[in-house]
C-alpha cells in the first residue's frame, strides 16, 4: 500500500506532462498551418465564378444564423480566375434577397485573377468578400 501512495505524485506528473505536450502540439499546428487545407481554385467565365461565389456567400450567411451570430469567422479562402472582374451586382442578382439582403454584402474585388477571403463579421452582421 505504501508503494502505491508513493507513486501517485509521479503518475500526476506524467499526466500533466502529456497534457502540456498535447497543448503545445495543438498550438504549433494551429500557428504553422500544417493541417490547413490549401485555398480552393475557382476559374471559368465571369458568370460561372459569380455563381460559385453566390453559393459560398449564401452558405457562409446561413452558417452564421443569417446574421444573428455575434462571432466573426473566415468562411472561405479562394483563388479566383475569370475572364472579367466579378462585381457585387453579378453575385447579388444570383442571391435570394429574402435570405441575404444586398446591403449585407460588402464587396471589394478589383482583379479578375486574385486570392480572396469570404468572411462573416459578427460586429457589422455582414458578409465581406475581399482580396487578400
Amino acid at each position: 500500500m505504501k508503494g502505491i501512495l508513493e507513486s501517485i505524485p509521479e503518475f500526476f506528473q506524467v499526466v500533466i506532462a502529456l497534457a502540456v505536450a498535447i497543448i503545445i502540439i495543438a498550438m504549433a499546428t494551429q500557428l504553422t498551418g500544417v493541417f490547413n487545407k490549401p485555398p480552393t481554385q475557382l476559374s471559368g467565365s465571369k458568370y460561372s465564378v459569380a455563381q460559385s461565389l453566390s453559393k459560398l456567400v449564401s452558405e457562409c450567411w446561413s452558417k452564421h444564423r443569417n446574421g444573428l451570430d455575434a462571432e466573426s469567422a473566415v468562411c472561405n479562402v479562394l483563388n479566383i480566375s475569370s475572364n472579367g472582374v466579378v462585381e457585387k451586382s453579378d453575385v447579388t442578382e444570383l442571391l435570394n434577397k429574402k435570405v441575404l439582403p444586398e446591403d449585407k454584402l460588402v464587396w471589394s474585388l478589383t482583379k479578375n485573377e486574385t486570392a480572396i477571403k469570404i468572411t462573416y463579421s459578427g460586429y457589422d452582421r455582414v458578409i465581406e468578400v475581399r482580396e487578400i
